[in-house]
């Protein structure tokens, strides 16, 4: 026995759940089915804030107090960011290996898919050193979202190969843009431990072109994205 969610499936977890809560459930999977533009990392804060007509209406619609509004849109936006990141992380990672074995690399292995513990993606070598990099990937121009985990960012801190990359996927999923993140910058950013109780596990970075070195050198490489237009301004 379960509770069918389009885009989800049957759910056993939702048995218990509140016919208002039901429809709102429903009211986030259509929404985030749809990908309205206002689903976008840089303006989903103001949807949330005065929600849109179309979420609106659709509260309405099923008789849902507009109260409801506002959390139907953080679920839509949650489940479409989930989604999305797996599956364009996964892309931007073979991309960028396809493209540095192009421009000259020795050898690249994809240790994310064998080793999610490592805190890096991709092993690169180069004019006989070993480079580790952990890719960041999107398909966003306009803003640039980046989750970094508590284990990549203490690997960042003792593993002088360590690389941080992010990687801008067009339409046919390969490497528009390419850039490396200041990790300085990261590393001020980072959230504070308050011990013995508190302790980050991930952190949410919002990033713009100040932050990014164009292309990625490594030894002799220096790749660029093939996208003239500006990404992540």
């Amino acid at each position: 026995m379960g509770i069918y969610l389009p885009g989800e499936g049957l759910r056993h977890d939702l048995i218990w759940a509140s016919g208002e809560q039901l429809r709102a459930f429903f009211a986030a999977d259509v929404i985030a089915e749809n990908l309205p533009i206002w689903l976008e990392d840089s303006v989903v804060e103001g949807a949330i804030a005065d929600p849109p007509t179309e979420a609106m209406d659709m509260v309405s619609a099923l008789e849902l107090n507009e109260d409801w509004a506002p959390e139907i849109i953080r679920r839509a936006y949650g489940k479409v960011d989930l989604e999305m990141r797996a599956a364009v992380g996964a892309a931007g990672e073979a991309a960028l290996a396809e493209l540095l074995l192009q421009s000259g690399a020795n050898a690249v292995e994809q240790i994310s898919a064998f080793d999610d513990g490592a805190g890096f993606d991709l092993c690169v070598y180069v004019d006989n050193a070993e480079y580790h990099l952990e890719v960041k990937s999107t398909s966003k121009m306009r803003s640039l979202k980046i989750f970094l985990s508590r284990n990549e960012y203490e690997v960042s801190t003792r593993d002088p190969s360590w690389r941080l990359v992010t990687v801008g996927l067009d339409d046919t999923m390969q490497v528009a843009a390419l850039a490396t993140i200041d990790q300085a910058m990261v590393r001020s950013h980072v959230p504070l431990d308050a011990p013995p109780v508190g302790r980050w596990a991930s952190s949410q970075l919002l990033l713009s072109n100040s932050h990014l070195t164009r292309g990625l050198h490594l030894g002799h490489i220096d790749i660029q994205g093939t996208s003239s237009d500006v990404w992540w301004a």
